[in-house]
């Protein structure tokens, strides 16, 4: 894949029909749209293979001369197009600081000031610091020629200047601090969340102004949250969550301009409710999640993986698991699915769970061996998620009847995950591959009133508020085997409280 590829893929199906008639307006098929629609059909074609497309041959010089003009075409339709698409006003800003500058380099300044004059109103309006701040440095730089007040014009500056730093030095806290949260998912190792946030808060001291900035608080909100999530305390996260977005949005704070951090505040807020097995809520604010995405297509691609998932677990954990294997499986077979390579292995996985669910054991193994080797994603995913993939896979083996490599699995993760199992909030999960053990060398142990005893000693020795949704789907599991019954519906029961739970 190469810049010009990636661009063409960016193009709707109406966007694509209208600029193969601007390539080839007299229908002569021209080289330009050849080439497009090779591209389009084939975007891992190498520039031979193109060329061939073309020519029958390689012929690189005339090929190479094609590219570069269909580059250029390219990309000048697609800034027209976010022109007249861009509610933000960000490209339209951006042609008046580019024409704003080659008026300064032909010795135009009156004209420079009033592009700029126009582009500071905008930035303003919309709150775009960034490009607020290169405008209003380039009126400083060009005061005498603007004939402009010195010291008001620097003073602008200076404050704009002040509120992009703290922005700039708050993403770059989170960036830190995300990244020390991948480095304990790796290791499986736990922070101390609350110290994690009092540092926060205590450094960035916010002013009434910045607390009304929707992407300043997604930041803080954001890091605060990844601070909780690895403590697993998810009754802490969603009235934190939503008293943030709820005041903000009481403000009006969320302009065309916070499309993409209203969406990112929504699906923080459903997936704590998720966590927290509030369905019904779930899917209130996940259809206003849709509604917001639905409205404004363009801010929406970088989260539409993520609402894909977040909606098939919803879907599965409510009695539709039917829906979630047809969401899932349509979604992968698109080849879109595969750019967010994170994304897309918690999509095959939520898959092979939902197999899981249905009792279609044969099809949920195909998927899990599908999935890339573990040191090959472990920096990716972290200690913990392959952990729970290893557990589905050994549950899999031995719903396959395939005992002795679900025994063999169990022993690799319990040698594997030892240091990791050791600690407190692992603890119902080393109990889970005991109990599993057991049963692996002895099926008939699911029979004795001992054993039911212990799984049920073990499952209510976990802290309220702290219950995992994927420990009870495990053991829900050991309960199914105990109690003679589909997995599915103890699990559908259990989340759901259909019915008060028997021990």
């Amino acid at each position: 894949m190469d810049t010009l590829t990636d661009l063409i893929a960016t193009l709707s199906a109406e966007e694509i029909e209208y600029f193969r008639k601007e390539l080839d307006p007299l229908n002569h098929q021209t080289l330009e749209l050849k080439l497009f629609d090779a591209i389009r059909a084939n975007p891992e074609a190498g520039n031979k293979e193109l060329s061939h497309c073309l020519y029958g041959t390689y012929k690189k010089e005339a090929y190479f001369g094609v590219r570069k003009r269909l580059t250029q075409k390219t990309s000048g339709y697609i800034e027209i197009l976010e022109k007249e698409t861009d509610k933000t006003k960000t490209a339209l800003l951006r042609s008046h600081i580019t024409l704003a500058d080659r008026l300064l380099r032909f010795n135009k300044p009156t004209g420079a000031a009033q592009l700029l004059k126009k582009a500071r109103t905008i930035a303003t309006e919309k709150k775009n610091t960034v490009l607020l701040d290169q405008i209003l440095f380039t009126e400083v730089k060009n005061i005498e020629r603007f004939k402009y007040p010195a010291e008001e014009t620097i003073l602008f500056w200076e404050e704009n200047d002040a509120k992009l730093r703290k922005k700039r030095r708050l993403e770059i806290v989170y960036a830190r601090l995300r990244n020390e949260l991948n480095k304990a998912k790796r290791t499986g190792i736990t922070l101390d969340a609350d110290a994690i946030i009092d540092k926060l808060y205590k450094e960035f001291k916010l002013t009434p102004e910045e607390a009304a900035d929707p992407e300043i608080m997604l930041q803080l909100t954001a890091a605060a949250r990844s601070a909780i999530l690895s403590v697993k305390d998810y009754s802490k996260i969603e009235p934190f969550i939503l008293r943030i977005y709820t005041r903000l949005e009481k403000r009006a704070a969320f302009t065309d301009n916070h499309i993409s951090c209203q969406i990112e505040f929504l699906f923080m807020l459903v997936h704590a409710m998720y966590r927290n097995l509030k369905f019904t809520d779930c899917k209130k604010w996940l259809a206003m999640m849709e509604k917001l995405m639905e409205a404004h297509p363009t801010f929406s691609l970088v989260h539409q993986q993520r609402f894909i998932s977040l909606k098939a677990e919803i879907d599965a954990y409510t009695g539709n698991n039917s829906a979630a294997i047809e969401l899932l499986e349509s979604t992968l077979r698109e080849k879109s699915a595969q750019q967010d390579e994170s994304e897309y292995l918690n999509m095959k996985l939520n898959l092979a769970v939902c197999y899981f669910n249905a009792d279609r054991w044969r099809e949920a193994n195909a998927v899990l061996i599908q999935l890339p080797d573990d040191k090959a994603i472990h920096i990716l995913k972290g200690k913990e998620w392959i952990l729970k993939k290893n557990m589905i896979q050994m549950i899999v083996q031995y719903e396959l009847g395939h005992d002795d490599i679900a025994q063999n699995m169990l022993k690799v993760m319990q040698k594997n995950y030892n240091t990791m199992l050791r600690q407190p909030l692992y603890k119902l999960t080393g109990h889970f591959l005991k109990f599993t053990g057991r049963m692996v060398a002895n099926r008939d142990v699911v029979d004795s009133p001992a054993f039911h005893d212990e799984v049920n000693m073990a499952r209510r020795s976990w802290p309220k508020g702290k219950e995992d949704i994927h420990a009870i789907s495990f053991f829900c599991w050991l309960k199914c085997k105990m109690l003679g019954r589909k997995y599915y519906k103890v699990l559908i029961e259990r989340v759901n409280r259909i019915q008060p739970e028997k021990n």
